[in-house]
């Protein structure tokens, strides 16, 4: 095995072991075309709150949700900044759907692959754009935010903050599905009994052997994993560095040398 995967499997292995808001609004079907040939089965009247860094956009019977997601934003993103060392300079722009059916109505499902980033969970992210949908349940819907943050900020770091940058940087740089989703995995939910149990058995049944090639959920829970193991034994603080080596090194290995090393 070569020395560049082999931190991957000793981490692995080892976790096996143990502000005052202004009001505007717009109409949807006229101002925003965020997809292509889906049928709107209701043209949504959007209402928005402004903050000085970010927009909630909401519709009929969403203000105390877009509210409620303002001031989440709000810490997410302070958190997320402060933790990545880095400042979006960007105004991101959130549109909140009643409800996950209404989000699956939308026209935001068809875009070009060059329009698209979402690099994982239940928000679609189009430049700064993020679209989320509440589903009943305040936690899931804080965690969904927290998220689209961090998948925000991360684009932001890896690949540039404008469209152009992105498209130029990610033709140099490839980074495998366990490095980032389970980064925002790692980012939004805690290590728990469930995370550690899905990560011995894809273990135990051979589901990691072909690490770089992960998908799905195996992606996840073992970049999950990884990370989680980083931060138990070299510090969180590690994590930024680690993403500022790959970018500019253009290798993912590269950045995990200061921690193996």
């Amino acid at each position: 095995m070569g020395r560049k995967y082999k931190f991957i499997v000793l981490f692995v292995l080892a976790l096996a072991t143990f502000p005052k808001e202004m009001f505007s609004q717009f109409y949807n079907g006229h101002q925003l075309r965020f997809g292509k040939n889906r049928v709107q089965y209701n043209d949504l009247y959007w209402e928005y709150y402004r903050f000085p860094r970010y927009d909630t956009y909401f519709y009929l019977d969403g203000k105390n949700l877009a509210r409620y997601a303002s001031k989440v934003i709000d810490e997410e993103l302070k958190n997320m900044e402060d933790f990545f060392s880095h400042s979006l300079d960007s105004r991101i722009i959130f549109l909140i759907y009643n409800k996950h059916s209404e989000f699956k109505q939308s026209n935001i499902g068809l875009v070009s692959g060059s329009e698209e980033t979402n690099l994982g969970g239940s928000a679609k992210i189009i430049n700064n754009k993020v679209f989320i949908y509440y589903e009943g349940d305040h936690r899931k819907f804080v965690k969904q935010i927290r998220a689209a943050i961090a998948e925000v900020l991360f684009i932001d770091i890896m690949f540039g903050g404008n469209f152009r940058q992105r498209v130029s940087s990610s033709a140099l740089l490839t980074v495998p599905d366990w490095y980032y989703k389970g980064l925002i995995s790692y980012l939004t939910e805690d290590w728990n009994f469930e995370i550690e149990n899905k990560i011995k058995d894809a273990l135990e049944n051979g589901k990691l052997r072909k690490f770089n090639h992960l998908k799905d959920e195996e992606a996840v829970i073992a970049g999950h994993a990884i990370w989680y193991f980083i931060s138990k034994n070299y510090g969180s603080g590690v994590i930024p560095n680690i993403l500022y080596l790959t970018r500019i090194n253009k290798n993912v290995e590269s950045g995990f040398y200061m921690c193996w090393d």
